[in-house]
């Protein structure tokens, strides 16, 4: 009996010690982040297809600065990204319709006033010149009756190109008012705009506790993979870095590449955790007397 007894324990210690050195440390890269694509506002004018593409390009710079696969395409059962259509998307959309329109009207409106220019820099030396001819015979008692009805005409052509010119530069300061109004216009949309991003998530939010992506704007491909790629490295447990270049900088940008600090981050999210070490530590802070 006292032999089985040992020889029971000698087996509890023997798996005890087998599962604490299998299962004591727990690395948090080994278990890849499966992901679904939930809803996509259809105001974004996003298909299903781009938006998988540009979500496989985000999860790519991770996997392929791990050389393995943290994040996948999987069941519902993981981490949903959704496109959320909001107040700040709409405004976007109007500013950047206003920016086309307003960058149309600009361009046509400078070529009008270059052509007005133009028109106006001929009428003033064509009527230099006819001042000099008038000039030039008055000095010499008169000019011949055909002359002298040649330079009533172009005198009275000139008066009525003159009056078109005036009522053209009428037109064209009518213009050049629209134009400014709708600056003004732009640029109070624009204010909008960054009142309510500051008030709100910039680009998307990563929510561990519904286990969902959210994308707010849809401006550019590159953006939106930055975007991505942005609350990817928050789900991987990645906090927000000094680097202005790197992904997982506070503000958003045009980058698509990982920088140095994404990386370095990414090596210590990816660390093997002690279990009893993590245990221990929640319990140490859950009875701690400043909580």
């Amino acid at each position: 009996m006292k032999l089985f007894k040992t020889l029971l324990l000698l087996l509890i210690i023997s798996v005890s010690a087998y599962y604490l050195a299998t299962h004591l440390y727990y690395y948090p890269c080994d278990h890849p982040i499966s992901y679904s694509l939930g809803t996509i506002d259809p105001r974004f004018n996003l298909s299903r297809d781009a938006a998988s593409a540009n979500i496989l390009a985000a999860a790519a710079l991770w996997n392929t600065a791990a050389a393995k696969i943290l994040i996948e395409p999987g069941s519902d059962t993981g981490l949903t990204i959704n496109f959320i259509y909001d107040a700040r998307q709409g405004l976007a959309s109007q500013i950047n319709s206003a920016e086309n329109k307003t960058d149309a009207q600009k361009a046509a409106l400078d070529k009008r006033i270059a052509d007005f220019n133009a028109r106006a820099a001929d009428f003033k030396k064509r009527v230099q010149d006819l001042n000099a001819q008038i000039v030039y015979w008055n000095k010499r008692g008169g000019a011949p009756p055909d002359i002298y009805n040649q330079l009533q005409s172009q005198s009275r052509d000139l008066e009525a190109e003159g009056r078109q010119l005036q009522t053209e530069a009428a037109a064209i300061n009518k213009l050049t008012a629209n134009f400014n109004s709708n600056v003004q216009d732009l640029n109070a949309s624009i204010d909008s705009l960054n009142s309510l991003l500051a008030q709100k998530p910039e680009e998307g939010i990563y929510d561990s506790g519904r286990q969902v992506i959210e994308i707010y704007f849809v401006n550019t491909k590159a953006e939106l993979i930055h975007t991505l790629a942005h609350e990817f490295g928050h789900a991987l447990g990645i906090g927000h870095v000094a680097d202005p270049k790197a992904i997982m900088y506070a503000f958003t940008s045009q980058s698509t590449k990982l920088a140095p600090d994404d990386t370095s981050a990414l090596a210590l999210a990816c660390q093997k955790i002690n279990r009893l070490s993590y245990l221990f530590g929640l319990l140490k802070t859950a009875i701690s007397p400043n909580n």
